[in-house]
């Protein structure tokens, strides 16, 4: 079967370049299956970007429209204000003249 110690080697020689070829093809497939997760993760983390993005966008809307009707309310409050005052005043103004 073996003539020589150099038949040896070569059969030993095979078997670490068969196991180190499992070996790479085992780590090949890893690194696969962890890119293919990386991937899914960034998909899913790029969704939510999105979603708070529209979050954000929808709750500038909101304080937009909020600080308008705000500031028409106030100027209401104010002329209101103004008038009530304008009122009392000339009603004091009659009493004073009788």
């Amino acid at each position: 079967m073996f003539e020589t110690s150099k038949d040896l080697l070569l059969i030993v020689l095979s078997f670490c370049i068969l196991w180190f070829t499992i070996f790479i093809c085992w780590a090949i497939y890893y690194f696969a299956q962890i890119l293919r997760q990386l991937n899914k993760t960034l998909k899913s983390l790029s969704s939510v970007i999105e979603k708070a993005s529209g979050l954000i966008d929808f709750i500038k809307e909101k304080v937009d429209i909020t600080s308008n009707v705000m500031t028409l309310v106030i100027t209401g409050i104010k002329e209101g204000i103004g008038y009530l005052q304008e009122k009392k005043i000339k009603k004091t103004t009659r009493r004073r003249k009788k």
